[in-house]
């Protein structure tokens, strides 16, 4: 069924306007980016797509300002028009991890393809971020960095997994999982 282009088979794509690993007191925006906007109503969700939205917009944006560890958790929108109410289907889901912590690890919001580059970046609250630090791959020293940041030029799939750095005198980051994605490359003849 469709509704002035609005159709149940539409799933909106959920993004971030920046990492998402975010210090208490920080602010994140969240986009739900369809083709159709005009007329609608978009529903934000936390956690489970059962309960009642934690948020609902005119727009395709919903800000929190100062986020505090509460906001933390999977992510879901959608968008809904008419009464009763016609609603697209549920976005992909997003984590967002908010730290009460000194130290999180930045690191990309969505997963790398494998020949990519992977930055990772360790940002302390109160303190400028080019301060050295440890990183760690599983529970393994990977790189000491002068600058707070390392770059693998181009990941394959054994970079996959948890990482978080370290600095001996502010503390460590939570662990953050990192998916690396096969490309399929065609056949060349």
């Amino acid at each position: 069924m469709t509704l002035s282009g609005l159709s149940s088979e539409s799933k909106p794509k959920l993004v971030f306007n920046q990492k998402t690993s975010l210090l208490t007191g920080d602010s994140v925006t969240l986009k739900c980016e369809l083709g159709v906007r005009s007329g609608l109503v978009f529903h934000w969700y936390r956690d489970t797509q059962t309960s009642d939205p934690v948020a609902q917009t005119g727009g395709d944006s919903y800000s929190i300002h100062s986020v505090r560890v509460s906001d933390g958790g999977q992510y879901w929108c959608r968008a809904g028009r008419g009464d009763p109410a016609y609603y697209t289907q549920y976005s992909n889901e997003m984590l967002l991890t908010v730290t009460a912590g000194a130290v999180i690890l930045e690191s990309p919001v969505h997963p790398v393809t494998d020949g990519d580059p992977l930055t990772l970046r360790c940002r302390y609250r109160h303190q400028p971020s080019n301060i050295s630090a440890d990183f760690h791959k599983d529970g393994t020293l990977l790189h000491t960095s002068s600058t707070g940041e390392v770059t693998i030029p181009a990941v394959s799939k054994s970079h996959e997994g948890l990482y978080k750095c370290r600095n001996p005198e502010r503390g460590e980051s939570p662990e953050s999982w990192i998916t690396v994605m096969r490309t399929t490359r065609g056949w060349e003849f």
